[in-house]
């Protein structure tokens, strides 16, 4: 349900206890929550000065769409994961309960979707990226199989436990109702997000044996260093207990030829392209065109409404370039080069020359998080994030950066002195985390020739998808028990923006 009407909360629990087994957490208060009354949109004015005042009447609806985002699709019975790292720091981005149900999630979320449009249409719905958790062909199938309404058999391996176990048996999903499209995240490249995928690493994700890593890699970025193994999820128990960690050497699994990486040695984007090609749902590539596979290129553009202005920009802002020898986080910092600019420039001349209302879609957001921060901008990015910012204050059509990665609910004003060159920065929450929610946004135009955004963040049905549920209760306890504290809170908002004469002009004509 949307969070304008109500509001899942996290109950207290009863004492902090580092807990490892989801099967232990309903005793000690772990993982509950309730619904409480729905939070109502909170109206930000930061870009219109001091001196504006809300609209008094309504405006009519330009575009609406869907977002989702860090859905982190995962593969729990791959060789080459960082369990342990969770297990003893305790770090919940390496290790949550949360990856039993992954799927699940995710057919929740667009069922939901799904409803939505029908109560209130939606032109399409766009994923940020971390559609996979770990660069896998069979994460990724399994996330657009999903969307296609496809059976999903959510296991690898021998497929241990289908017959009995509920997060492994196969099940019909709900096929998405509307038109998609896609951007590239920094898990749909790197391995666990952070790591290029070097030969070994592809032998290892199809081979049989648990990755032997240093548990000190999160501080020193080497993949190389060794002693301890990193564990994998037994599926053949109810709750998913981990084996397979520690310095003595575990039993082998079974391989599985479908978990290679997408990525190559030739390309990092490729091969995770292509695959948007093998759907049934539209539009054919869902925004990636053959021109962008062949160039290895994953920025596009594209116009949702017909005879609507308003074009979306898709842009890779992920980080291919660093070394993650020298700074373990690289990876998931954002960047941009002269290539992906020189793109983003023309498609926003363009749209300005067009008199064309223009949103960018991409994975890392910016402003959020400050320069140089584990999930930041990269400090040492061809394209500062301040000369970015600059670029895209030069164009008054240019009104929002909308973005996921951080797993949090957030939004950013990006002023300028010219009230028509600044725009929003809007960041979107996980499906892998608290509160595992999408956000419907629409855009209004208003009788006072403003723009209004209109941010909704909308829960999944949990009485209607217990397994869904469960991965609720996981990501809520796994965030209890860390220091990171609970993720996003729900939260809803109206962004309101100026907007120019001639745009004004052309919204008029349509009648909207």
């Amino acid at each position: 349900m949307k969070t304008t009407e109500k509001v899942v909360v996290p109950m207290p629990y009863k004492e902090l206890v580092p807990l490892k087994n989801l099967v232990d957490y309903e005793k000690y208060g772990y993982g509950k929550w309730e619904y409480k009354d729905g939070e109502p949109n909170e109206v930000k004015y930061e870009l219109m000065g001091n001196d504006y005042k809300k609209p008094g009447e309504q405006g009519k609806e330009l575009l609406s769409f869907a977002v989702i985002t860090d859905i982190h699709i995962t593969d729990k019975e791959s060789p080459l994961q960082v369990i342990a790292l969770g297990l003893l720091k305790p770090f919940f981005p390496a290790y949550s309960p949360v990856s039993l149900y992954s799927t699940h999630v995710l057919n929740a979320i667009i069922d939901k979707i799904n409803e939505v449009n029908e109560q209130q249409p939606l032109d399409f719905l766009i994923s940020l990226g971390d559609n996979c958790n770990n660069t896998q062909k069979n994460e990724l199938r399994w996330f657009i199989d999903v969307l296609d309404g496809k059976y999903i058999r959510p296991s690898s391996g021998k497929h241990i436990g289908e017959s009995e176990i509920d997060y492994q048996k196969t099940y019909q999903s709900v096929r998405l109702n509307i038109p998609w499209y896609q951007v590239i995240g920094n898990h749909d490249e790197f391995w666990t997000g952070t790591f290029a995928v070097e030969e070994k690493d592809r032998k290892t994700l199809i081979g049989n044996k648990i990755v032997d890593l240093s548990t000190d890699i999160i501080e020193t970025g080497d993949p190389d260093k060794k002693g301890y193994y990193m564990g994998v999820f037994d599926c053949a128990t109810p709750e998913g207990r981990i084996i397979g960690v520690g310095t003595e050497i575990p039993k082998e699994i079974a391989s599985d030829d479908e978990r290679c990486s997408l990525v190559t040695a030739e390309s990092c984007r490729k091969n995770f392209m292509l695959e948007f090609y093998n759907t049934t749902s539209e539009p054919s590539g869902h925004g990636f065109t053959k021109e962008n596979i062949e160039n290895d290129f994953a920025c596009y553009s594209f116009y949702p409404k017909k005879d609507m202005p308003i074009k979306i920009i898709v842009m890779d802002d992920t980080n291919p370039d660093g070394n993650t020898r020298n700074e373990t986080w690289v990876h998931g910092h954002g960047s941009m080069d002269e290539k992906r600019l020189k793109f983003l420039e023309t498609e926003l001349d363009k749209g300005q020359k067009n008199g064309e209302l223009m949103i960018v879609m991409a994975h890392i957001p910016i402003l959020t998080q400050p320069v140089g921060s584990s999930s930041g901008w990269w400090i040492d990015s061809p394209i500062p994030e301040d000369e970015l910012v600059n670029i895209l204050h030069k164009y008054p059509n240019f009104v929002a950066w909308v973005a996921g990665h951080n797993h949090k609910n957030r939004e950013k004003a990006a002023v300028h002195e010219d009230k028509e060159k600044s725009f929003w920065a809007i960041e979107n929450p996980s499906l892998r985390d608290f509160p595992q929610q999408f956000r419907e946004i629409r855009l209004f135009y208003n009788v006072d020739g403003t723009l209004s955004i209109f941010v909704t963040s909308v829960d999944y049905d949990a009485e209607k998808h217990p397994l869904a549920e469960k991965s609720r209760r996981a990501a809520i306890a796994s965030l209890q028990m860390t220091e990171f504290g609970l993720g996003s809170e729900n939260h809803n908002v109206e962004l309101i923006c100026t907007l120019t004469e001639e745009m004004q002009k052309k919204f008029e004509k349509l009648n909207v």
